[in-house]
């Protein structure tokens, strides 16, 4: 019985993992399975703590390239998938409260549930106990010594399509610069690409406040 005791508590200790299938892709998301509310120390028994070697290989997977933004939302960088070889976008989330994840939840359903070529794809999705912001590594700053799990702020990491191109808003600055109209086609194709990607997004119900286009 005590062995039996044993292997149970070393299963539930660790990260559940759940297999999405998206275009011939599979994705492997390390993160608590959506089946109830969950504390912060319910959240950092799924959090990975080892800082990968050399530092700016995030899950001994994904080697990161440059930082690609920063805002309120978190970070973002370009990464390459040593696996695959593949260029990646790597979003960084703040967790420091219960809440904060519950919305990183539903944004990695939102975006998991949508396949579509003009879509950003998403590919899986994990918690870390440090930030793997190469920088703040460099600094020493691993979130790791607070007191408390309370204290101690968890990094939902995001690994998604990453997107080579130019923004909309680039696009009217270099034909701006140029003092040349937009040609025709290129709006024609903005709107159609656009549209079509709008309507796959509403036949799940959801509405989309931030769209960016890249050519």
């Amino acid at each position: 019985m005590g062995n039996e005791a044993a292997k149970l508590r070393e299963k539930e200790a660790k990260p559940v993992a759940t297999t999405q299938v998206r275009n011939t892709q599979t994705s492997t998301t390390s993160t608590p399975p959506s089946t109830k509310r969950y504390t912060m120390q319910d959240l950092e028994r799924y959090a990975f703590e080892t800082v990968e070697a050399p530092i700016h290989l995030v899950r001994g997977r994904y080697r990161v390239k440059e930082r690609l933004g920063n805002g309120a939302f978190g970070k973002v960088f370009k990464v390459r998938d040593e696996i695959d070889d593949e260029l990646k976008a790597l979003k960084i989330i703040k967790i420091t409260k219960e809440e904060d994840y519950a919305k990183f939840e539903q944004e990695v359903k939102l975006i998991a549930s949508v396949d579509h070529s003009n879509v950003v794809k998403y590919y899986e999705s994990f918690l870390l106990k440090y930030d793997p912001d190469p920088e703040v590594i460099a600094q020493g700053q691993k979130n790791t010594t607070a007191a408390s799990p309370q204290e101690k702020p968890l990094f939902a990491c995001m690994i998604m399509e990453y997107v080579d191109g130019m923004s909309l808003a680039k696009l009217i600055e270099h034909f701006q610069s140029k003092q040349t109209k937009i040609p025709m086609f290129v709006i024609v194709k903005c709107f159609i690409d656009l549209l079509d990607a709008l309507e796959k997004i509403h036949e799940k119900n959801i509405c989309h406040r931030d769209i960016k286009v890249f050519f």
